[in-house]
């Protein structure tokens, strides 16, 4: 986020704004943040989908088999002779459901974030 702060708010805008009398909180509240909501879109999908997909820590860590996260749910669900593939299938399917409607809410911040950033690392 440092590096996308960096290069999309320029030291001109916030003297500007600084000459027209905004406080740090008015600037931050009224520039910064509307220009950076694209990098913490991308971000927090990103980390959202790295905790929903954890599988190393939750397992050592979660003693409660209720707190179980996707990964551990899913290879937990093998038959100890068998396995439903029906049921294995469908839950991979509900459970891919949520990663959905976050991207689908996400996919234009998601975008507009992740172009921003490679257009200036190349023209770098």
């Amino acid at each position: 986020m440092r590096y996308y702060i960096q290069y999309k708010i320029s030291d001109s805008m916030m003297a500007a704004a600084r000459i027209d009398g905004c406080s740090e909180y008015r600037i931050y509240h009224s520039i910064v943040l509307p220009n950076i909501i694209p990098g913490i879109a991308t971000i927090s999908m990103f980390t959202f989908i790295s905790v929903w997909n954890s599988y190393l820590i939750p397992i050592t860590i979660l003693e409660d088999i209720n707190l179980y996260t996707v990964p551990i749910v899913t290879a937990l669900s093998k038959g100890l002779y068998g396995n439903d593939y029906g049921a294995i299938y469908a839950a991979i399917a509900v459970f891919t459901t949520p990663i959905i409607i976050v991207y689908l809410l996400c996919s234009r911040m998601l975008i507009k974030g992740l172009r921003f950033s490679t257009v200036k690392v190349m023209n770098r």
